[in-house]
């Protein structure tokens, strides 16, 4: 009997909201590991279209099977497949293809094979596998998911642990997280976490996912972190993050040992690092902690790319449709068939997108947010496309080379990790803070040396301590000046209330003349450089923060227009009741007259931060 394609299906039925277990599922390494499925090894060979092929290898009853994977494909919250052409082994060809639908508030699940086997031996070896192996696996992992999304609260790996911890073990790990700082919560389920995960979350851990998925503060956890380093327990690590992929690429222990610009043999292009978006700083539990074994279960899938909420190849007209969010998303073809922007935005009409590639200079793309419908055109059999579309935003989950660089533990902690002499990396946008004291020369003469030398350092207390409280880092000092810088604009302004209010209590306390403190803030690009063996800023972001400073007349904060018309700002200052005026003024260094915002706090909203110590 000739071979024909045939298909083998089995349901299942997870009692648990097909939003919270998406996120899970589409983890497919992971949940092929937790099936009982054996590694494999795979490999990127460019295409000369562009993009890279990827084949693997993988050890099925005794047998190599070797095989060509085409690129996954996925709807969000719908479905995903993935295609192999097997050079060796039993099957022409198979075809992987989970769906999910939401019934009454559990998800319906549909696994099927589709494939073309080489004989009937081949077919029912085949089945076998699937009946017997693949099939029982799977069924497993979803009661495992079952049980624990179903409770209230469920814990950062609902799959069961990969390993256990002996009490003994959990409990002196805790206790050396607590001597680093960690809160009691966070002490214990970091310990767990480290004991008892996969070893594929340990490989390249990202702090600001553990905090988002433990529900713990972001400084808090990062701290722990880089302590954790010092202390013997992690080590750090930087990488670059391929623009495409956004997986992480070309790992160095320091970052001067970080070259500028990187290669993703997956995607197979080459890119430059941003100092914000694409060097990412993480860690890795040191051997003596715990071993990790670096095993692949698969490559590429929704889950190593959870910035695309759709991928499909394109051999024609193909339609589709999804929910889709308001924010900032990107339609791509690849290899080189263009790109469009889509704004998701309630203020639009329609919920259609009609796209075809390639299609050089097409016009941005506008819907409501809601059901979309997409009609895609392009490629053929002979040449197919593939086409995804992004969120255009970066993750919130990964700690970037310029969210440490604004962290004072980095700083403080890691003041030898700076980039190679001539190196500079430039940042999309920064925040800069500058501080000055008003009349400090006459501070000095009116209270003499000795005295005011000792106040000015108590200012410098408090300065510091309003910037690290709000998640910022002190760059340097320049006389009685400080420079700080923040990843996020409304915590720069946060800090500046800050110093104003614990300055308020430093008078207070102090009974002599008040210090008065000038603060200028401005949001902006620049470049990360290395200067007098520290990283520091450059460009013209940070010109304008010094001029802005100077306008400033004391208890207040002078704002460029850049960084006050930022929502996040505005949203701030709204929610301050301080009084806030424009100022158009003349700086020096700038040919054109500059608009400034003049802020001056309340008393009342002073009084909602910690007073200084």
């Amino acid at each position: 009997m000739s071979p024909h394609p045939e298909t083998k299906s089995y349901d299942n039925r997870v009692a648990a909201p097909l939003a919270r277990l998406w996120p899970w599922v589409i983890q497919t390494g992971r949940f092929n590991r937790r099936a009982g499925l054996a590694p494999r090894t795979f490999a990127f060979r460019p295409d000369p279209r562009g993009g890279s092929r990827v084949f693997g290898e993988e050890p099925i009853l005794g047998l190599r099977m070797k095989y060509e994977e085409r690129p996954f494909e996925w709807v969000r919250h719908a479905w995903f497949e993935v295609e192999r052409v097997f050079s060796s082994g039993t099957l022409h060809w198979l075809k992987l293809r989970s769906e999910f639908r939401e019934e009454n508030g559990a998800t319906a699940v549909r696994n099927s094979i589709h494939f073309l086997a080489r004989n009937a031996v081949a077919s029912w070896l085949t089945r076998l596998v699937f009946d017997r192996r693949i099939a029982p696996g799977f069924t497993a992992t979803y009661r495992e998911l079952e049980a624990s999304l179903g409770r209230a609260v469920a814990p950062v790996d609902p799959f069961r642990p990969a390993r256990e911890a002996a009490p003994a073990e959990r409990e002196a790990l805790r206790a050396k997280l607590a001597a680093l700082g960690a809160g009691s919560a966070l002490a214990d389920g970091l310990a767990r976490f480290l004991l008892t995960a996969d070893d594929g979350d340990l490989a390249k851990i990202r702090p600001w996912r553990f905090a988002r998925q433990h529900g713990f503060d972001r400084g808090e956890v990062l701290s722990v972190f880089l302590k954790g380093v010092r202390a013997g327990l992690f080590e750090l690590g930087w990488n670059l993050l391929c623009p495409s992929c956004r997986g992480p690429k070309d790992g160095t222990e320091t970052l001067s040992d970080l070259k500028r610009e990187g290669h993703c043999p997956s995607c197979n292009i080459d890119f430059t690092a941003n100092f914000d978006e694409s060097v990412e700083l993480n860690f890795t539990p040191h051997e003596s902690l715990r071993k990790v074994e670096r095993q692949v279960y698969c490559t590429g899938g929704p889950g190593a790319t959870a910035h695309v909420w759709f991928q499909v190849r394109l051999r024609g007209p193909r339609r589709l449709a999804l929910d889709l969010e308001p924010g900032m998303y990107r339609l791509v073809g690849l290899p080189g068939a263009g790109s469009r922007l889509l704004h998701v935005d309630a203020g639009a009409e329609g919920r259609l997108v009609t796209a075809r590639f390639p299609e050089p200079g097409a016009a941005d793309l506008a819907v409501a947010p809601g059901r979309v419908e997409f009609q895609l055109e392009g490629g053929s059999t002979d040449a197919e496309l593939l086409v995804r579309l992004e969120r255009a935003e970066w993750l919130d989950d990964i700690v970037t080379a310029a969210d440490a660089a604004a962290h004072q533990g980095f700083r403080e902690l890691f003041s030898s990790e700076v980039l190679r002499p001539g190196q500079e990396l430039a940042l999309k946008s920064v925040t800069i803070l500058f501080t000055d004291l008003k009349d400090s020369t006459r501070f000095y003469n009116e209270h003499g040396d000795p005295r005011a030398f000792a106040a000015v350092n108590r200012h410098f207390d408090v300065l510091l301590a309003a910037v690290r409280a709000s998640d910022g880092a002190v760059v340097k000092t320049i006389g009685d000046a400080v420079m700080a810088v923040f990843t996020l604009p409304e915590r720069g302004v946060e800090a500046a209330f800050r110093m104003l209010a614990g300055m308020a209590e430093l008078n207070r306390r102090s009974g002599a003349t008040p210090l008065l403190v000038k603060l200028g803030l401005h949001t902006g690009p620049a470049l990360a450089v290395t200067l007098n063996e520290r990283l520091d800023y450059f460009g013209q972001t940070v010109n304008l923060a010094a001029r802005t400073e100077g306008v400033g007349r004391g208890n207040e904060l002078i704002l460029s227009r850049t960084l006050y018309d930022r929502e996040a700002v505005r949203a701030f200052l709204d929610g301050s009741g301080a009084r806030v005026e424009a100022v158009e003024t003349k700086l020096k260094g700038f040919e054109d007259t500059v608009s400034l915002m003049r802020v001056v706090p309340t008393e009342a909203s002073l009084r909602r931060y910690t007073a200084a110590p």
